[in-house]
């Protein structure tokens, strides 16, 4: 694999990542989430690495 298609490949995770962070803190700002729910959106972050 060549350095180009690396760091696109690289880009295209990243991007993904930083969409799938704000839809998780979006909901964890202004859902109406239970008490397991905002643990598990916590968790999630976490995992991801876009602690809220």
């Amino acid at each position: 694999m060549s350095k180009y298609h690396f760091r696109k490949l690289q880009n295209e995770i990243r991007k993904d990542r930083q969409h799938r962070v704000k839809q998780l803190s979006h909901k964890l700002r202004y859902g109406n989430l239970s008490d397991d729910g905002r643990k598990e959106v916590i968790a999630q972050l976490d995992t991801i690495g876009g602690g809220a």
